[in-house]
């Protein structure tokens, strides 16, 4: 019965993910710009969803994988999702409507400012100084090598898992490199969009919110990141902590609270990317781009 019930309420954000997610992609095909905008938004933000979902699911009926899939889905999520936005054409097929737009040069940094790669940057630094501490601490060897945490004492030893060594760690490096080139694809496709407007500042404006938008799938994927790696190295010290093997104690609630900040900051950011998408596009002025 608990399986059945876990079944069915999993289908709701499926379904639901499934439905934003084909009205999105019908939506990109418009050649009305805004809407085709607003619409390969919502289809990223489903994507996430569905890739998310599909990780959570496939973690939990192959046990064997020890949680791998879960591991991975939040960069593979952001990813997936990223590219939801920048794959679709530019232009939907068979749109011929001249379209008049300034001549003037546009850059990455219309898209995404130098603030928010410092921060998406920071975010990626974080994450690989947690990796490679927990890497190099995790077991070196035995049925735990790389997945495991070993303390011992004067009078015991004692070993916990699961702990985000490079068995679950190089995966997340991988996956977050990934994340970082399809962010930087879909910021030069969303430099090569065509234009909404004459008007110079609100071009940029919309081109910006495009940016916010797709920036902040890929900081909620790193931050979902880090708030699985801390929590799972907190739970494990914690644990030896019982033993008596380790003074840990302090990092690991440190630990625990940090990484419930970097989920709900997740699930933020995400909620405002969703707002923010309604808006995209709309509040065009200027000289109209199709005739």
């Amino acid at each position: 019965m608990g399986s059945l019930l876990g079944s069915t309420l999993l289908l709701v954000p499926v379904i639901a993910a499934l439905v934003v997610g084909a009205a999105g992609l019908v939506a990109s095909r418009s050649a009305d710009p805004g809407h085709a905008v607003r619409g390969r938004l919502r289809l990223s933000l489903a994507v996430f969803g569905l890739v998310l979902l599909a990780a959570w699911a496939w973690a939990t009926a192959q046990p064997s994988l020890l949680g791998l899939p879960l591991v991975v889905g939040p960069g593979a999520a952001a990813t997936a999702g990223v590219l939801g936005f920048a794959l679709p054409p530019t232009r939907p097929r068979g749109d011929r409507a001249v379209r008049v737009a300034t001549l003037l040069p546009r850059s990455a940094a219309q898209v995404m400012t130098g603030k928010e790669r410092l921060v998406a940057g920071i975010l990626l630094i974080a994450l690989v100084g947690v990796l490679v501490t927990t890497g190099v601490t995790a077991d070196g060897s035995g049925a735990t090598a790389g997945r495991g945490f070993s303390a011992a004492s004067a009078t015991t030893s004692a070993s916990a898992s699961p702990y985000p060594g490079w068995f679950y760690g190089a995966p997340i490096l991988v996956t977050a490199t990934l994340l970082v080139g399809a962010v930087a694809f879909a910021i030069r496709r969303t430099v090569l969009l065509p234009a909404m407007t004459t008007d110079e500042r609100t071009d940029a404006a919309w081109r910006a919110a495009v940016g916010r938008t797709l920036g902040s799938i890929a900081a909620a994927g790193l931050l979902l990141y880090l708030a699985g790696v801390l929590w799972a190295a907190g739970a494990a010290w914690s644990v030896l902590e019982q033993t008596g093997t380790t003074g840990l104690a302090p990092i690991a609630v440190a630990q625990s609270v940090v990484s419930q900040l970097a989920a709900v900051a997740a699930v933020v950011l995400l909620v405002a990317a969703a707002i923010r998408v309604s808006s995209v596009g709309r509040a065009v002025t200027g000289k109209p781009v199709a005739a």
